[in-house]
């Protein structure tokens, strides 16, 4: 539990949006910031898992296997906060 302190609903998001195959640029595009931001946001959240959960193949941006596990967990997440503020 210790690892997941450092994530915010934010990186739920970021998580959430490139497991549904958005590039970095897509992903700061709906999230409103700029492509710079959501690099950095995927640098903190790699070092604090201590696991990537993306991969460059060329210029695309792909989820690894654990970011895989993770967005999906990151969904349920929010999906049950979002059922519970209705």
């Amino acid at each position: 539990m210790e690892k997941l302190r450092f994530l915010d609903i934010e990186d739920l998001y970021l998580l959430i949006l490139l497991s549904r195959g958005l590039q970095v640029s897509e992903v700061a595009k709906a999230m409103h910031v700029t492509q710079p931001a959501i690099s950095q946001r995927l640098i903190k959240i790699n070092n604090g898992l201590g696991f990537k959960v993306h991969t460059k193949i060329g210029v695309k941006v792909v989820m690894t296997d654990k970011g895989k596990l993770l967005a999906d967990a990151a969904k349920s997440c929010v999906e049950v906060l979002e059922k519970a503020i209705g």
